[in-house]
C-alpha cells in the first residue's frame, strides 16, 4: 500500500470523526448538549488529539528527512532554533498577572496557565504577520517578473 494512500485514508477519517463531532453538538441545539456543555469537553479533547497528532507528525517527519538526508540537518537544526528563540521571547513577554473574571471561581486564572495563554497569542499574532508578510512578499515578487 502507498503512503500516500495511507495518509489520504487517515486524513478522512479524521476528517469524518471531526464532522460527526460537529454535527452531534449542532444536533442537540439549545435544548440538549450546547447549553449544558456536555460536547464541549468531547470536542476540546478532541482538539488535543488532533493537535498531538500533528505535531507528532511535524516531529517525526522532520526526524526522518534529516536522518535520511543529512544536507538538511543543518535546516532542520536551524529551524528548530528560531522555533525555540520564538517560543522564548513569547514566553518573556507573557504576563501571569490574574484576570477579572465576573463568576469565574476556577484554578486556571494563575501563573503558568496565564503564560501559557499569553505564549499562545503571542504566536498565533506572529504567524499571522508572517502569513500575511509572506503573501505580499509573493506578489511583490510575481508583479517584477
Amino acid at each position: 500500500m502507498k503512503s500516500g494512500l495511507i495518509s489520504s485514508i487517515v486524513m478522512y477519517v479524521l476528517m469524518a470523526i471531526s464532522v460527526v463531532l460537529i454535527a452531534l453538538s449542532a444536533i442537540e441545539g439549545n435544548e440538549g448538549a450546547m447549553v449544558d456543555g456536555s460536547f464541549t469537553g468531547t470536542i476540546i479533547t478532541w482538539t488535543l488529539v488532533i493537535l498531538a497528532i500533528g505535531i507528532a507528525g511535524a516531529v517525526i517527519s522532520g526526524i526522518v528527512a534529516a536522518v535520511s538526508d543529512t544536507s538538511n540537518l543543518m535546516k532542520t537544526g536551524i529551524s528548530v532554533l528560531i522555533a525555540a528563540v520564538l517560543i522564548g521571547v513569547c514566553w518573556a513577554l507573557a504576563d501571569s498577572t490574574p484576570l477579572t473574571l465576573v463568576g469565574y471561581e476556577g484554578s486556571d486564572n494563575q501563573s503558568p496557565w496565564l503564560e501559557i495563554a499569553d505564549t499562545g497569542i503571542f504566536l498565533l499574532y506572529i504567524a499571522g504577520a508572517g502569513a500575511v508578510l509572506s503573501i505580499l512578499a509573493t506578489e511583490v515578487i510575481k508583479m517584477f517578473k
